[in-house]
């Protein structure tokens, strides 16, 4: 697992010149964010051709990768997810990283995820309210957050 890890970053993730610092913080938070976003498509039970398209889309946007890229890391995601009983690792990362903009962004990709399939399942709701306290973003703008997405979608 580990050697897969430090495959992708050694492939994919330019390291830090000696004296440089950040790119090992930069990677552990793409891996954590893809955790979380593989977290809720897996959410149902089931992951959908739709809702992995879309992480893999929201992968690319943010963190400016191509599909091959995107791909490996939401593999990655998925396995630490499989072998992580909780997602207190993944949201801690990106509490102590990004601003609270950044965190509602993630909440608003979660919503985003959760709604690919053109449906909400109870436990994918359950889920986003989760890491959305876990990630400190206050409730009423996780609420703006989903309204959001589901203008976007034009529910």
């Amino acid at each position: 697992m580990i050697k897969s890890i430090q495959s992708f970053f050694s492939t994919y993730i330019r390291q830090p010149d000696e004296g440089e610092a950040g790119a090992g913080d930069a990677q552990a938070l793409r891996l954590a964010t893809s955790a979380l976003f593989m977290e809720i498509a897996r959410a149902d039970f089931e992951i959908s051709e739709h809702e992995r398209s879309r992480v893999l889309n929201l992968l690319r946007e943010q963190f400016d990768l191509d599909e091959a890229q995107a791909e490996d890391l939401a593999a990655l995601g998925e396995q630490q997810i499989h072998e992580n009983s909780s997602l207190y690792p993944f949201t801690r990362l990106i509490n102590d990283a990004f601003s609270a903009e950044q965190k509602r962004k993630v909440v608003e990709n979660l919503w985003r995820i959760a709604y690919a399939d053109k449906g909400l399942h109870k436990y994918e709701e359950h889920l986003v309210r989760r890491i959305s306290d876990l990630l400190y973003v206050p409730h009423s703008q996780m609420i703006r957050a989903k309204h959001c997405v589901l203008d976007e979608l034009g529910s």
